[in-house]
């Protein structure tokens, strides 16, 4: 049994790799391919919203994900390295923030990490005007502390989350995840 569920998940995984374009944009006219593909499998798609200093636990909770069957809207992350050789232009700004647009609107889930910065909270708002399941995850509580929290953040639609990252995928999925150590 649990060679076959591995089977069927890097079935998902493979899957899931090759519904993206190069700059990590999801190709919606891939997605019903894929569904059928997957064995009637319901694919959630999602989007994960932080800061750059995030990145290894953005990537750390897509993966997650990912493995489980979900669908990454954009990948965001993959614009780190031109933003860190300061190489990115007003023009590639634009296109980045039409592309995490359109993903936090083609999301079904949309993850936020804390801290997070002005995007992530333009994105929260995003996600919160379209009705979106919402996860707030706060790893060090400050989301319940007057000084640092935002009115948003307490919005009935925002499901608060203070726990490891393991934690928080295990909420999302619906699974308890054993072994949390992130």
């Amino acid at each position: 049994m649990g060679a076959l569920r591995c089977t069927v998940s890097l079935r998902r995984i493979k899957l899931i790799t090759s519904i993206w374009d190069q700059s990590g944009r999801l190709l919606p006219e891939a997605i019903d391919s894929a569904l059928t593909s997957a064995g009637g499998y319901i694919m959630k798609k999602f989007y994960v919203a932080s800061s750059f200093k995030n990145v290894a636990n953005v990537r750390y909770v897509a993966q997650g994900l990912e493995n489980e069957g979900y669908i990454n809207t954009y990948d965001w992350t993959l614009n780190a390295k031109a933003r860190d050789e300061k190489t990115v232009t007003l023009s590639d700004l634009k296109k980045i923030g039409q592309m995490e647009k359109e993903a936090v609107l083609d999301a079904d889930v949309v993850v936020i990490l804390l801290p997070g910065g002005k995007g992530t909270h333009i994105e929260l708002g995003i996600a919160i005007g379209q009705a979106k399941k919402i996860f707030l995850h706060s790893p060090d509580g400050t989301v319940n502390h007057v000084e640092t929290t935002s009115t948003f953040y307490h919005l009935p639609e925002v499901v608060k989350h203070l726990g490891t990252l393991d934690e928080l995928l295990g909420q999302i999925t619906g699974q308890e995840r054993v072994g949390a150590t992130r």
